[in-house]
């Protein structure tokens, strides 16, 4: 059955029957649709497009039995384009016909035609599309994780990286959790260990590999992240790794500092992380 709202106060989840569930703490990890963020965020944040698309297709093993033999000795195939018209869809569902897809790739070896025609008659058309960082992850007792709390781009493998971490942030800190009251104060200190961490993740990863000013953004980026690290916002600062100041120092060297910033971002352990804030307040 659907979930249709949340009461982040009782809490309690509303399903598409009308009835409610009462519930001890609820974890909103229903992806970018996820109808938490409304009521965490206090309002909807839009999406905004990235310029990426996908098509997405099943194809028989049956009718790919011919042309799989013809990839014998190269499996992979990698490519990438530059076209998309920008518009934003986060519908699982949106398709589009097929002949959309056979003549967008109409100049590619006609081997793949062959590949395609095989293909359902109305491929996924999938959006690329992110988020703004949202500077929380709760209200009361309700949080949300994964692609519900932070969409981004795959240009960094970080999507799944910081779902991972969220879950095991959120693991530790509801360990031994035995009284209801305390549940507040461990979602603040969750959004003290994870908003620093996604909201830097989010914003690398929309620096596309193939972008021609891609130093530029690199600086734009670092500088915005400054916000966690430098003082602005000091309510992270205990919670979570200060990045060196060689990483979000002077301009001139940004090889090392997105080199510096990469290690910060893949070297972080979330369970020593979490286990040190959770012993430093019980």
């Amino acid at each position: 059955m659907e979930v249709v709202d949340y009461d982040p106060e009782l809490p309690a989840i509303k399903f598409s029957d009308g009835s409610w569930e009462a519930v001890d703490r609820v974890v909103a990890y229903d992806s970018v649709k996820s109808k938490a963020a409304r009521i965490v965020s206090g309002g909807e944040k839009p999406p905004k497009a990235t310029g990426t698309s996908a098509f997405r297709m099943m194809i028989p093993d049956e009718k790919m039995a011919g042309v799989s033999e013809r990839f014998k000795e190269n499996n992979l195939i990698r490519e990438k384009f530059n076209k998309d018209n920008s518009a934003v869809c986060e519908e699982w569902t949106a398709r589009c016909d097929k002949q959309v897809l056979l003549d967008e790739f109409g100049h590619w070896h006609p081997l793949f035609q062959e590949i395609f025609k095989a293909a359902d008659d109305d491929p996924l058309l999938w959006k690329g599309c992110s988020r703004a960082p949202r500077d929380t992850l709760h209200k009361g007792k309700l949080c949300m994780l994964g692609d519900a709390l932070h969409p981004m781009p795959p240009f960094r493998a970080q999507g799944g990286s910081q779902s991972i971490e969220d879950a095991g942030a959120l693991e530790m800190i509801a360990t031994n959790l035995v009284d209801r009251s305390e549940l507040p104060k461990r979602l603040e200190m969750l959004d003290r260990l994870r908003v620093p961490r996604y909201s830097c993740a989010q914003m690398i990863s929309s620096v596309r590999q193939d972008e021609l000013n891609m130093e530029e953004r690199y600086i734009e980026v670092l500088n915005q992240c400054r916000k966690w690290f430098e003082g602005e916002d000091q309510s992270h600062r205990k919670a979570v790794s200060l990045i060196s100041k060689e990483i979000i120092g002077p301009r001139t060297d940004t090889v090392r500092h997105r080199a510096a910033f990469q290690q910060w971002l893949h070297s972080y352990d979330v369970g020593d992380a979490a286990g040190r804030a959770v012993s430093k307040e019980t």
